[in-house]
């Protein structure tokens, strides 16, 4: 594994550090059931999703607003986000707002990170993370 890779792996580990600890001290100001929209979430959209996928294989992630136990699931649109993957020859990734998801399929062998954006997000962190491993 190279220093790129590895500064990713603990840059992606503090981010997800510092939303864990982070998320104790913020109050959910939506109701705990159902969706909602990115620009109703004033927290941060945490995520549930597959982490390892196989060459040829699909994940999927879904995303939560404040918490991923009990937090309304986040109701999305294309106009709501922008999905980016640091290598696109490992990792297809692409929005699927029909399931309210990022899904996304290995390409190759090795470790990619999709960003994704949340546009009309009004405050908190307006990104998150996924760290995928494809074998």
């Amino acid at each position: 594994m190279n220093i790129g890779k590895l500064s990713k792996y603990f840059l992606s580990l503090a981010i997800a550090l510092a939303t864990i600890s982070s998320f104790h001290a913020i109050s959910v100001n939506a109701a705990s059931v159902g969706t909602i929209k990115p620009s109703e979430c004033s927290t941060h959209i945490l995520t549930v999703y597959d982490e390892t996928v196989g060459i040829g294989g699909s994940g999927r992630a879904h995303f939560y607003c404040g918490s991923i136990n009990g937090g309304p699931q986040i109701e999305f649109s294309d106009d709501d986000l922008e999905v980016a993957v640091d290598d696109p020859f490992i990792l297809h990734a692409y929005p699927n707002p029909s399931m309210n998801s990022v899904d996304y399929e290995g390409r190759q062998k090795g470790d990619a990170e999709v960003t994704i954006y949340w546009k009309n997000k009004p405050e908190g962190t307006k990104y998150t993370f996924l760290l995928v491993q494809i074998k």
